[in-house]
């Protein structure tokens, strides 16, 4: 007697317990999800929901910049600079009340208080200060004061300025005579100004003989002009004077007080000149800082850079150092290894960002990276690289992360070593377009906000360890500020929220927030592995689903809408959960997971009853 042949069970089951984060390919891995929001991989191999972001504070006016220094937050708010428990009102420095403000215990800010520049600025630390760009204040965090980098004096009318050969100190000089011949009967010690077209010199009369002498001055005097509220001892400063325009441009102060300054010079006709201001002129003298596109700090100076016309018309495509230790002064020219440094870019287009990276000054054009190498000017030298930089309005995606940089490109992400940059980003899908990049970095991770063409706003999360990215629900950020200490803050102009380790004093006083976060992720279209139709029968979870919180699970078959198939609800405890389908032939098929609270998803097994080349059809 022959029997039927009973073909062997084909029933097979696919286990996934390694998830691999966010790929937004067409074709993918098993692991990966073609979209979803709000999972880490924190728990790597598992998925497992973000941390909430606490709001730790609401702005009384306006944010403007943060700064995540010294294990504590700086920031501005409206015109006020807060650090720590205490704030400064920098409002007199705007209005030209003062050139400088010190701290007030008294001092109560209120809505409204003040007229506000309403301008995103941004904070960074130069030793003991912390310096707002472009505002161009300067903040002493031990002093408790700020000030102004630039400093602008303008006389009144009618005033008569004093320009006299002196001594470096400013005292004058004993017995000098101007003539174009010398003294007749000099005496020891004697003085004679040479005023012969050509030969113009200051002279002493030693040992019987008129000897050059070899470094002269000029005293600026003005009554009442309060100089030493404006400049000190060293700084570079231009003045506008019609009777010695030959100290206009960058003199270098040797003295400050009061009523007078004294710069290196020489009178060439006589030994004092004066001039008068009217409501046509006025007597000016000025400490300045560049105008500048970016800005960051190297090897104790400030760089920064500029691509545009000046007040000429000119175009600028340039780099710029401030001095040794001196951000007040960017045009100090004494030969010096301390002086500041001015170099002209060959690279055309505008400059798109700067960083400090790997002991080198760094800026970016979007087709290029410049590096500026060696210790003081005479050694520097500018190195470019043709490779695709920052993107035109991604400058603040720049952030290092260990030992690398990162930031947001033409074509994506990348990450440079100092070598060749690398593209990190494929998983973004091709022909996905992103801009104005805002990154932040929290412990090993790589928070970057962009928006798409569209206007919508997407936040991506590298983990630089893993490397596997992550998608999160944006917040609109103006701004991160972040260390490798795990710490991340990030700032819209109403809030300021956390986002990485909570142990920081901040989060003792937190505001209200969120209180869970919802999630979801999508897998690719599974299946396409295998040609035959299959059918899905069964789906088992292993989670751990607090108490509260839920997991919501959609199918989707080749390609038709989502159809929910079950829920999974919080036991506080890691178990196993089983979802039965209802088996029909399928090529392929999507799953969608959502939810809210801190779930864990360990694994899922997906049980296919069998495989056939014939197709079930389903509305």
């Amino acid at each position: 007697m022959f029997m039927p042949e009973v073909q062997e069970n084909e029933n097979t089951r696919e286990m996934i317990s390694q998830w691999r984060g966010y790929n937004h390919n067409y074709s993918i891995g098993m692991g990966e999800f073609y979209d979803m929001e709000n999972m880490t991989c924190d728990g790597f191999p598992i998925m497992m929901a973000r941390d909430v972001r606490p709001t730790l504070l609401n702005a009384l006016h306006m944010y403007r910049g943060i700064l995540y220094t010294d294990a504590a937050l700086a920031y501005l708010d409206g015109n006020t600079f807060h650090y720590k428990s205490w704030m400064l009102d920098l409002t007199p420095l705007f209005t030209g009340e003062a050139n400088e403000v010190d701290y007030d215990p008294t001092f109560v800010d209120e809505p409204e208080e003040h007229q506000i520049i309403w301008s995103d600025q941004t904070l960074l630390r130069f030793g003991t200060f912390v310096l707002i760009f472009p505002l161009n204040v300067w903040v002493d965090i031990n002093g408790r004061k700020a000030g102004l980098i630039e400093s602008h004096f303008v006389s009144d009318v009618n005033q008569t300025i004093t320009y006299t050969i002196s001594q470096k100190d400013g005292s004058d000089y004993q017995n000098v005579v101007a003539q174009q011949t010398a003294p007749l009967s000099p005496s020891e010690g004697d003085y004679w100004l040479n005023t012969t077209p050509g030969s113009e010199g200051l002279n002493v009369y030693l040992q019987s003989s008129w000897q050059p002498v070899p470094t002269t001055y000029i005293r600026i005097e003005l009554t009442g002009a309060h100089f030493d509220e404006y400049f000190d001892v060293e700084d570079a400063v231009n003045f506008n004077s019609v009777q010695v325009p030959d100290i206009n441009n960058g003199s270098i102060l040797q003295a400050v007080e009061s009523d007078y300054m004294v710069v290196l010079g020489l009178l060439k006709s006589n030994v004092s000149v004066t001039e008068t201001t009217s409501a046509g002129w006025k007597f000016e003298a000025t400490r300045i800082v560049p105008q500048l596109d970016y800005i960051c700090s190297d090897k104790n100076r400030l760089w920064g850079c500029r691509y545009g016309y000046d007040n000429n018309g000119d175009l600028i495509n340039e780099i710029y150092a401030s001095k040794l230790g001196d951000f007040k002064n960017w045009q100090s020219y004494q030969g010096l290894a301390t002086d500041s440094y001015t170099a002209t870019i060959g690279v055309p287009g505008a400059f798109t960002g700067c960083i400090s990276y790997g002991g080198y000054p760094t800026f970016f054009k979007e087709t290029a990276i410049i590096r500026v190498s060696g210790n003081y000017p005479a050694e520097y030298n500018v190195m470019q690289m043709d490779a695709r930089g920052v993107q035109d309005g991604s400058s603040k995606s720049l952030a290092i992360v260990g030992e690398a940089l990162y930031y947001k490109a033409p074509g994506g992400v990348m990450v440079f070593d100092g070598s060749l940059p690398r593209l990190i980003s494929e998983e973004f899908g091709r022909n996905v377009y992103h801009y104005d990049g805002i990154a932040g970095v929290g412990g090993s991770k790589y928070y970057l906000e962009v928006t798409n063409p569209q206007g919508g706003h997407r936040m991506f999360v590298y983990d630089t360890q893993l490397g596997l990215w992550t998608k999160e629900n944006p917040i609109r950020a103006v701004a991160f500020s972040g260390a490798n200490d795990g710490r991340l803050f990030c700032y819209t102009h109403m809030s300021i929220f956390g986002l990485g380790l909570t142990d920081n004093e901040l989060y003792t006083n937190k505001q209200v927030g969120e209180e869970y976060v919802s999630w979801f992720l999508e897998t690719g279209d599974m299946g396409l592995e295998t040609p035959e139709f299959k059918r899905i029968s069964k789906l088992t979870f292993r989670a751990y689903v607090p108490t509260q919180s839920e997991i919501s699970v959609d199918i989707s078959y080749d390609d038709k809408p989502f159809e929910h198939v079950g829920d999974i609800r919080g036991f506080e405890e890691t178990m196993t959960h089983v979802l039965h389908l209802t088996p029909y032939r399928c090529d392929h098929y999507r799953l969608k997971l959502t939810g809210h609270g801190k779930v864990r998803l360990y694994s899922l097994v997906i049980s296919i009853d069998s495989e056939s080349d014939e197709y079930e059809y389903k509305n």
